[in-house]
């Protein structure tokens, strides 16, 4: 059985994280694609700007309540996160 990839479960991190980002249009997301065999997973999104990320990033609330849980969660489970961003 293969371990699931880190999601955020709680209502107030998800609330927090769509009132912040995904209602101010600072963030929208785009595509999530699962290889076949369930190995990997990608994401796609779009910052409308790079001080937007930046604020994701810096934001002490996301840092320590999605950030830092998504960390532990990956080494837990052996899941390795490798984030590209490239500017459009």
């Amino acid at each position: 059985m293969l371990t699931p990839f880190f999601a955020p479960t709680d209502d107030a991190v998800k609330t927090y994280f769509y009132n912040k980002f995904i209602k101010t249009k600072k963030f929208s997301p785009i595509s999530r694609m699962l290889s076949e065999d369930g190995l990997m997973l990608t994401s796609v999104s779009e910052w409308v700007s790079v001080e937007d990320y930046l604020d994701l990033l810096t934001d002490e609330y996301c840092h320590i309540n999605m950030l830092v849980t998504a960390k532990k969660y990956n080494a837990e489970n052996n899941i390795v996160l490798k984030i590209t961003v490239e500017e459009i």
